[in-house]
């Protein structure tokens, strides 16, 4: 539940943490820190512009934050780190109904969300290839998975799904 985004997002301000993509791209390209002077400039310039509408993003599909901003950690020289409030239903948290975690407040949420859009998810499932026009390139077409078991040891059922829109490959 702990979530990584500045930028000036609203905790932010609320706190009156002056943020902004441009110094989130200084402090995570910064040569001094070690975690951050071997940063990947390209991908490090994407991140930082889209953690505004990443948090938006979360709060547009049901995550809800606690108040306070914490840090900075890392390389960061500003508060940039967020937690999300726990899941309200105690039986449905990921570690149990006596522990408050925000790992569930955040997963929860987003599951709820994309189940009001029509989203199917496959649980016990292991993605096993990309399906591309080409044998290893071209336009994704779908993937192929395997339905595992308690275990996550394969049962011998094989799914191959077409992409509409997109494939998004997430742990």
């Amino acid at each position: 539940g702990l979530v990584h985004l500045g930028g000036g997002n609203p905790l932010q301000k609320q706190q009156r943490i002056e943020d902004s993509p441009d110094l989130i791209f200084r402090d995570w390209t910064r040569p001094d820190n070690p975690e951050s002077r071997f940063n990947d400039r390209e991908l490090v310039r994407t991140f930082a512009d889209e953690n505004l509408a990443t948090f938006e993003f979360l709060v547009a599909n049901g995550v809800t934050f606690q108040e306070r901003v914490h840090g900075p950690h890392f390389a960061s020289t500003v508060p940039r780190q967020v937690f999300a409030t726990a899941w309200p239903v105690a039986q449905e948290r990921v570690l149990g109904p006596d522990i408050e975690n925000g790992g569930s407040g955040l997963m929860r949420a987003l599951e709820r969300s994309a189940r009001q859009k029509g989203v199917q998810l496959l649980l016990r499932h292991r993605m096993t290839g990309i399906v591309c026009e080409q044998p290893t390139s071209g336009r994704v077409l779908g993937i192929t998975a395997a339905e595992v078991d308690d275990w996550f040891q394969p049962t011998g059922r094989r799914v191959n799904i077409r992409a509409k829109k997109g494939v998004v490959i997430a742990t």
